[in-house]
């Protein structure tokens, strides 16, 4: 059956429909990292996404529920190449977990030529439909994001994931089962809370230090976050990742941009400042940091990009707080070096 994804330009691309039946729309997304389907699909960081997905073929590998990074799956479609349907007796396929999750999928769609087409593009919004016409394109553009996205996707109570070494409160905005599970294979005890916990409740377990997750939200969202930091930074050791890393940025003044593209989960090459040693890492934040000599009276610098034009990890100076880009708890030769240090150095 034929379908069409639609865009908030005017554009139409046409594939065909595997999955749920149901109309998605949402804002657009890229995973550009290969054989990680379940993984892109349950990403907390996807919520109300389109993912678009550069693996040239899918559905030949099952869904793991072992990959799962969140039991709540709510991405509003799914677009790639090529779909194969291959039906187990073991195993989940990925067509009937479209059509268990209520998410449309269209494939046979020149994925390319999309991502060509969205090239260098801020925020897009698009909606997967069986029927092309004006009402359409007119309701698609009438779509406004939901508000404030890490309250969709954050816990709602605290909860406890034990280890037998110190304590660490994690603040919530869209904690993936990978990084729970990093954190647990070190043993670190972790309290995890809502994202909007107050400095009173996180002083009352008494951590040693607090993790910040990635997750879908926005600076301008989290704005008290922001405020708060300030205040903890005198009393814990901090760790941020992808949008934790931009909230700490923000809060020490660094410089910091969004970035003018389609939000894109990738790997990429880092380089550690002090060894020069090329790493292979997943990244998928929003923001920027630009390489500056303003920057290096704050922070430390840990790691850049290839050019050493943007920032990917750093450290502020006098505090053992560490803000990185990419996703710690995968690393191309197997190591984790930086949560190691922030363990090594937790109050």
């Amino acid at each position: 059956m034929k379908k069409y994804l639609i865009l908030n330009d005017g554009s139409t691309f046409e594939g065909e429909s595997f999955g749920s039946n149901n109309i998605g729309t949402g804002r657009l997304v890229f995973n550009l990292v290969n054989n990680n389907v379940t993984e892109a699909l349950s990403n907390p960081s996807n919520f109300g996404s389109i993912v678009i997905s550069s693996d040239p073929l899918v559905g030949i590998r099952e869904i793991e529920t072992k990959d799962l990074q969140s039991l709540e799956v709510n991405i509003k479609g799914f677009v790639v190449s090529n779909f194969l349907a291959i039906n187990r007796s073991e195993g989940i396929s990925l067509d009937r977990f479209l059509k268990e999750k209520n998410i449309p999928g269209i494939y046979h769609l020149d994925v390319h030529q999309l991502i060509k087409h969205l090239k260098n593009k801020a925020e897009m919004v698009g909606t997967i439909i069986d029927y092309v016409d004006q009402h359409a394109f007119d309701q698609l553009r009438a779509f406004v994001n939901p508000n404030n996205l890490t309250d969709f996707v954050s816990t709602k109570w605290p909860y406890l994931i034990p280890g037998d070494k110190k304590t660490v409160v994690v603040l919530d905005l869209g904690l993936k089962t990978r990084l729970h599970r990093s954190l647990t294979e070190v043993g670190l005890n972790c309290v995890v809370l809502p994202y909007d916990s107050s400095i009173k409740t996180i002083d009352s377990y008494h951590p040693s230090g607090i993790v910040i997750t990635n997750g879908p939200g926005s600076l301008k969202e989290l704005n008290s976050l922001v405020i708060k930091i300030s205040e903890l930074a005198q009393k814990y050791s901090i760790l941020g990742i992808g949008l934790g890393q931009a909230i700490i940025a923000e809060a020490f003044n660094l410089d910091l941009s969004l970035k003018n593209q389609i939000s894109r989960y990738e790997n990429q090459f880092v380089v550690e400042r002090s060894t020069g040693e090329v790493s292979t890492v997943r990244d998928s934040t929003n923001y920027m940091i630009p390489y500056s000599n303003n920057f290096k009276k704050t922070a430390f610098i840990l790691f850049t990009d290839l050019k050493g034009r943007e920032i990917k990890a750093f450290r502020i100076r006098k505090h053992n707080i560490i803000g990185i880009s990419f996703d710690i708890e995968y690393d191309g030769n197997g190591r984790n070096y930086l949560l190691d240090e922030f363990i090594d150095n937790l109050n």
